[in-house]
Order: structure tokens, then C-alpha cells, then sequence
């Protein structure tokens, strides 16, 4: 999977896959009751879903899916300190690049 780290309020960072299907992962520090939304600019991979995960690693907080060149997912207020989770998965064997941040709200 193609990682990267971001921080709330911080700069993008490009997730680039290489590989058709290939995931990609961005990790950023979150803390209790902050509010976050995780937005997406220059998608070039096509239709992909992206999923928040809890610092837990297995809680589902969020799931969103597009095929737009820029979108957001919708805010979520975070439950818990931590390192939380962005997994991307495009649709079938789509590979391209996103930029993925994360903002307040």
C-alpha cells in the first residue's frame, strides 16, 4: 500500500499507486472531541472509497466513495486520541494519484 502521514490544518499529501487495485493508506494525529474532515484534490485514480478508521485500528467512523476530481468526507467529531487511519480503495484496477488533508472542521 502507498503511505503517507498528514496532520489537521497541515499540507496535502499525494498517495500515489502504481499498481492496478492498489490501496493506499494516510495516517494523522487526532484528538478527543476535535472535529475533522478529510478532503481529496486531484484525483486522478477515478471512482475510490475511503474509509476513517478509530486509532484502534478496526472501528469503521466513516466510509465515503467518489469519483470527482476534488470532494470531503463529511466532518466527524473524534472519539479518542491518536493516530487515526485513511484507507483509500479504488474501484476494480484503477491506480492513479489523490491528494489527501486534513482539515478543522
Amino acid at each position: 500500500d502507498a503511505a503517507v502521514a498528514i496532520t489537521i490544518g497541515g499540507p496535502s499529501a499525494a498517495i500515489v499507486t502504481t499498481t492496478p487495485g492498489q490501496n493506499g493508506l494516510a495516517t494523522f494525529p487526532g484528538t478527543t472531541g476535535r472535529l475533522a474532515t478529510v478532503r481529496v484534490t486531484g484525483n486522478t485514480i477515478g471512482f475510490v472509497a475511503l474509509t476513517l478508521l478509530h486509532p484502534d485500528g478496526t472501528t469503521v467512523l466513516a466510509t465515503y466513495s467518489s469519483a470527482a476530481n476534488s470532494f470531503s468526507m463529511p466532518a466527524v467529531t473524534l472519539p479518542a486520541t491518536g493516530t487515526y487511519t485513511v484507507q483509500t480503495n479504488p474501484s476494480g484496477t484503477a491506480f492513479g494519484t489523490l491528494n489527501i488533508s486534513v482539515t478543522s472542521p
